[in-house]
Order: C-alpha cells, then sequence, then structure tokens
C-alpha cells in the first residue's frame, strides 16, 4: 500500500528527532581524574566531563541569528547555563545568559608566544590563571609546541599557573585525525563551568584556525 505524503513527512520528522537525540547523546568517555573534557562533534563542541559532573554541550544559536547572539549557548538538562562570544581570534567572553547587558561570568585570552599558543584564564570570584605553551607530549621526535606554524598532530599539554606561579593544574589538546580533536584537562576546583567551557572554545577556535590556514601538503 502506498504511503501518504503526510505520513512521509511524519516518518521524515521522526527520523530527524531520532537522529538529533543521538547526535546530542554522542559523547567520548574522558580518562579518569580529568576534571573537564570536550571534543568537537560537527558544529558543536561536546563537554564530556564538566566540573559540576553535569555532561553538557556547547551549540550554536538556531536560526534565524540575530545580531549580537552569541557564538555558542552552554546547555545542560535540557537548560541554559551560560552564553558565549568569540571576539576575533584572541577572546572568549562569557556572560550569564544570552544577553549583551548580563554580567559577565569568565574570559578566555589567547597570546602566541613566538608562534606558540598561551592563554589567560579569568573566572568573577575566582582565580585567574596563565597557561603556559603547549608542548608536545611526551617530547619526542618531533618537539614543535601547538604553533601556527606547525602541522597539527599529537598530544599537547600546558601547565596552569596561579598569581605566584605555582602549577596548580594542565590542560592537553589531542589530535589524532581523522577523529575530532579532544580536549582535557585538571584545574583548580573553584574553575566552574562557563570557564571550561570557555576553554574549549578557545581551543577549539585555534586548532580549527590552524587546520584551515595550513597549506595543502602539511594537511
Amino acid at each position: 500500500m502506498p504511503i501518504s505524503r503526510p505520513r512521509i513527512i511524519l516518518i521524515a520528522i521522526a527520523a530527524a528527532a531520532v537522529a538529533g537525540c543521538a547526535r546530542r547523546e554522542a559523547r567520548l568517555a574522558p580518562e579518569p581524574g580529568v576534571t573537564f573534557a570536550a571534543h568537537r562533534a560537527g558544529d558543536r563542541v561536546a563537554l564530556d566531563r564538566l566540573p559540576s559532573g553535569t555532561p553538557a554541550a556547547l551549540e550554536p544559536p538556531r536560526w534565524p541569528h540575530l545580531p549580537d547572539e552569541p557564538t555558542f549557548v552552554l546547555r545542560a538538562e535540557g537548560e541554559t547555563r551560560a552564553a558565549l562570544w568569540t571576539v576575533g581570534q584572541s577572546r572568549v567572553l562569557v556572560r550569564r545568559d544570552a544577553d549583551t547587558t548580563s554580567p559577565r561570568v569568565a574570559e578566555v585570552l589567547a597570546a602566541w608566544d613566538a608562534g606558540a599558543l598561551r592563554l589567560t584564564l579569568f573566572q568573577d570570584h575566582g582565580p585567574t590563571l596563565a597557561v603556559d605553551r603547549f608542548e608536545r607530549a611526551p617530547p619526542g621526535a618531533n618537539p614543535a609546541p601547538l604553533s601556527r606554524a606547525a602541522p597539527l598532530g599529537g598530544t599537547y599539554r600546558a601547565t596552569a599557573r596561579d598569581a605566584t606561579g605555582a602549577a596548580v593544574g594542565w590542560l592537553r589538546v589531542r589530535i589524532d585525525p581523522p577523529l575530532a580533536p579532544v580536549y582535557d584537562g585538571v584545574l583548580p576546583d573553584a574553575i566552574g563551568d562557563p570557564l571550561v567551557a570557555a576553554i574549549a572554545v578557545a581551543l577549539d577556535g585555534e586548532i580549527r584556525w590552524i587546520d584551515e590556514h595550513q597549506p595543502a601538503s602539511e594537511q
């Protein structure tokens, strides 16, 4: 018996909904001991582990996009927990919600030290941390740091330091094509979900930029 057009439409909608649920639930198992973990998932960043213990995702706003909309919203358990704006190639600003007048709660600044990436992490009512250059770990035949001037590949790790210069944690980037890049690390207990989300966005933005601007022969 032929299937009617309305029924075909309903089947297509149901299939899309199932696919969307599967897409939202696609997660990686974080390594034991890390306090946060994230990976790129299409146009989203999946947050596989957050300091709060709640899995979440960074999702772009729905269409149609409006002026001043955030680049991503942090969603967990069906709720928007924060909104993030990428400003140029060096800043990720986090506000409590998607209104530009909402209070700032966290910020990540990226800088390049002789071509190698460094980060500075800010959080309202929390510590400010400086993140060293991302060096290849473990050191091997190719010791090049995470850089705009070198091909991507392997594992990079950077130490996070407090205002006194003491090591208080670390961040890591793992790049193993064709798998999606993975970002994780260990940070102090005072670091909350919004700042961790901003770290993931900052790192993923830099990796995307490097990947898109590498010469074809190096990809």
